[in-house]
């Protein structure tokens, strides 16, 4: 029996918890690599966000701003109030077109007495310079207070959009050629006034408490109306939607039966929360424009279509 010389196992070298092995290396590695990749997507989306709200403002900021022109206007008894009586219900007879040549012709009366020189010597051509809402607002106060007849009134009145746009910089000469409702004569006007004080900007209440505006009088639309129905459409969600929104689905989780109707709901449910609620918005006027019933309404269905 020979004597057999058995190694001993070899303990493992001694290392520090320090020290950092390939593999723990490799994964640190790959997680700065994943830092720096979350950071710069984090910080390339803060970017399109800070552009996109400085672009919203910029471009959003002049609607807070109108462009008035000052305007005395004399309120001639002759046109408004030709019985003479100041009676309301003659005074209402007298419409818009009565009032708008007596601001077109006050308007060219600043004109003369400010010394400016223009092409435009008729109170007709000045008529683009001012919003089509000018009149109604001129006959309103005086229907409001019939006393202001005879005398002559200062107004603070809208300028048209094209105006309001040229001086806030959409609408360029360049562009105006073929433009009917303005041209480089009542521009050139437009730039004199500015100068002598009559025509100035002013911030535009009306932008957010006014209504919505037709195409003829697009300076004088707002947000008003909007706001308001969109206030009531909350009254309600919050009044009918919640308590039975909330009601069913304690009712779906604790009492209903686990059957194919439940389950029927609750994939319905599922897909009202997944599809936008402007798609169903959608469809849903499609159908009540696409009725027999809104095409041909009867008095009873003016609320439904």
């Amino acid at each position: 029996m020979s004597d057999a010389t058995h190694s001993a196992p070899q303990k493992p070298a001694a290392r520090s918890l320090h020290q950092l092995d390939t593999r723990t290396k490799r994964r640190n590695a790959s997680e700065t690599r994943f830092k720096v990749m979350g950071i710069a997507a984090i910080s390339v989306g803060l970017a399109f966000l800070v552009l996109l709200l400085t672009t919203i403002i910029l471009n959003g900021a002049s609607a807070f701003q109108q462009t008035f022109i000052n305007v005395p206007v004399y309120l001639d008894p002759a046109k408004i109030d030709k019985k003479g009586n100041r009676d309301p219900a003659d005074l209402k007879k007298a419409t818009t077109f009565t009032y708008a040549p007596l601001i077109q012709k006050g308007l060219l009366e600043v004109v003369e007495k400010a010394g400016l020189e223009t092409d435009l010597s008729k109170a007709k051509e000045l008529k683009n310079l001012i919003s089509a809402s000018a009149a109604a607002q001129v006959r309103d106060q005086v229907l409001a207070d019939p006393a202001l007849i005879g005398q002559t009134v200062d107004f603070k009145i809208l300028a048209s959009s094209r105006v309001d746009g040229y001086l806030k910089g959409r609408v360029h000469r360049d562009e105006i050629a073929k433009d009917k409702n303005i041209n480089v004569a009542q521009l050139d006007l437009t730039d004199a006034l500015l100068k002598a004080g009559v025509v100035h900007k002013g911030f535009n209440w009306n932008f957010i408490f006014g209504s919505d505006a037709s195409d003829s009088r697009a300076e004088q639309a707002g947000l008003g109306v909007s706001m308001l129905g969109s206030f009531y459409m909350m009254l309600v969600v919050l009044v009918l939607a919640l308590p039975i929104g909330v009601a069913a689905s304690i009712y779906l989780e604790e009492f209903a039966a686990k059957n194919r109707f439940t389950d029927l709901i609750e994939v319905n449910i599922s897909n009202l929360a997944a599809v936008p609620s402007i798609v169903f918005g959608i469809l849903g006027l499609a159908v009540f424009i696409s009725s027999p019933i809104c095409r041909n309404p009867p008095h009873w269905s003016v609320v439904w279509c």
